[in-house]
C-alpha cells in the first residue's frame, strides 16, 4: 500500500449498520483519526456521550448523541430545537445521524446558547462536533509503510471491529498519546457577593474587599466577559477574548451569558468586556436587559474600572457601541480601546438568521483585546 489519502467512512447510507461500540468509543475512534486526544471526564459517564442502546441502537455521531441526550434531558423535541436554531428538522435529524457533514462553529454556539452550556460543557460539545465528521480523510503522505497500512486496514475493517477490540486500540493510543497542554482554568464561581467597604464615590471606594499579597496587591483579580448572541457571532468574539485573557495567570476570566450575569458578578470583577450583536441598529435586547438589571445596583461602586466592547453587526455597529459607551460613562468606567466592530455584511433575512462564522483574523483581534485588558489588570495599570 502506497502513501496517500485514505478515506474512512464512518457512515454509509447504503450499507447496513453493524452493531457499534459505545459512542464514547466512537469519539475516541475519531480522536485516533484526527489526532485529537480523547479525554474522559471522571464526573460524566463516557465523557457525556450516550451509548447507542440508549437510543434504540441507532447509529449516531458523537455530536448527534450528545445533542439528542440534551434534548431528552430538557424535554425538547427535534422540531422545537430546529425551529429555535432556524434550521429544518430534516437537516437536524441528518446531522444527528451523521448523514451531513460536521456542524459549523456557528451552529455549535447556537446549541450551547439554547441549552445554556458554558465553560467545560460548551468546550466538550465543540470537541464532539470536531469529532463528528462522518467521512474522514486521512493523509498518510510522508509516513512509514506501516502507518499507511494501519490507516488502510482501519478504513477496511472498522465496521467489523468488535467493541472489545476497539477499546483495546483506544487504550493503546491513550497510553502513547502526548498529553495536551493544560489550560488555565478559572476560579470557581462565587455564590455570594463579597463584602463591601463602606464609603462614597471614587476609585477604590465601595469596591469588594480582597485578600492582599504581601505587597498589598489583590490575590485574585477578575475579568468579567458578558455576552449575548443569537446566531453565534458575538459568542465567538467573546470566547476569543476569553482565550486571550486566560493567558494572564494572575487574572481569573469569567464568561457569562447576559441573562445569567448579576450585579454581584459586576461588583466582584476588576474589568469588563461586553460582547453583543447590533440588532436593528441598536444594542441587542438581552444585553440591554442586563444593563437595566444591574445599572443602579452597581452605580458609584465600580468607578474607574476598565472595559472594552465587542460588537457583531450586519453593516454598521456604531449605534450599539455608542449605547454601551453612554452606559459605561454613567458607571464611570474607562475604555481601554475603541469598540471592536465586526461587520458580517448579512443583509437578507436568510443570511441575518443563519449561523454566523467570524473570520479568524477578527477573532485574533478579539484575543488581543482580551489579552491587553487582562495584562493591564494584572499589572495594576488599570
Amino acid at each position: 500500500m502506497s502513501a496517500g489519502y485514505v478515506a474512512v467512512h464512518a457512515t454509509d447510507d447504503k450499507a447496513p449498520t453493524a452493531p457499534a461500540a459505545s459512542l464514547a468509543e466512537s469519539a475516541a475512534a475519531s480522536s485516533m483519526i484526527t489526532g485529537v486526544p480523547h479525554r474522559a471526564k471522571p464526573s460524566r459517564t463516557n465523557s457525556g456521550l450516550h451509548p447507542p442502546h440508549a437510543f434504540g441502537g441507532v447509529a449516531m455521531t458523537p455530536f448527534g448523541a450528545r445533542l439528542r441526550g440534551l434534548r431528552a434531558e430538557r424535554g425538547v423535541t427535534l422540531r422545537q430545537l430546529a425551529a429555535e436554531l432556524q434550521v429544518s428538522a430534516a437537516y437536524l435529524s441528518a446531522l444527528e445521524h451523521g448523514k451531513r457533514s460536521a456542524p459549523s462553529v456557528g451552529l455549535v454556539h447556537q446549541v450551547n446558547e439554547f441549552f445554556g452550556l458554558i465553560w467545560d460543557d460548551a468546550d466538550e460539545l465543540a470537541r464532539l462536533a470536531r469529532l463528528s465528521r462522518p467521512r474522514v480523510l486521512v493523509d498518510t503522505s510522508g509516513l512509514t509503510p506501516e502507518q499507511t497500512a494501519l490507516a488502510n486496514r482501519l478504513a477496511q475493517t472498522i465496521r467489523r471491529l468488535p467493541p472489545e477490540t476497539v477499546a483495546s486500540i483506544h487504550a493503546t493510543l491513550d497510553a502513547t498519546a502526548p498529553q495536551p497542554k493544560p489550560r488555565l482554568r478559572r476560579a470557581a464561581r462565587r455564590t455570594t457577593p463579597l463584602p463591601l467597604r463602606e464609603g462614597g464615590r471614587g476609585k477604590g471606594v465601595g469596591t469588594p474587599d480582597r485578600l492582599p499579597h504581601a505587597g498589598g496587591r489583590p490575590t485574585v483579580r477578575t475579568l468579567l466577559v458578558v455576552c449575548h448572541s443569537r446566531t453565534g457571532g458575538a459568542r465567538q468574539m467573546a470566547e476569543a477574548a476569553r482565550r486571550g485573557a486566560s493567558l494572564e495567570a494572575e487574572v481569573t476570566v469569567r464568561l457569562l451569558p447576559a441573562p445569567q450575569a448579576q450585579a454581584s458578578d459586576v461588583l466582584a470583577a476588576d474589568g469588563y468586556i461586553f460582547a453583543t450583536p447590533e440588532n436593528l441598529a441598536a444594542l441587542a435586547g438581552q444585553m440591554k436587559e442586563f444593563f437595566d438589571r444591574t445599572y443602579y445596583a452597581v452605580l458609584d461602586r465600580i468607578n474607574g474600572r476598565p472595559y472594552a466592547a465587542l460588537i457583531c453587526a450586519g453593516s454598521d455597529g456604531h449605534n450599539a457601541a455608542r449605547q454601551i459607551a453612554r452606559i459605561a460613562t454613567g458607571w464611570r468606567l474607562r475604555a481601554i480601546a475603541e469598540p471592536l466592530i465586526v461587520c458580517t455584511h448579512a443583509q437578507t433575512p436568510e443570511t441575518i438568521l443563519a449561523p454566523t462564522i467570524i473570520d479568524r483574523t477578527e477573532l485574533i483581534r478579539c484575543e488581543e483585546v482580551g489579552a491587553a485588558l487582562a495584562m493591564g489588570i494584572a499589572a495594576g495599570i488599570f
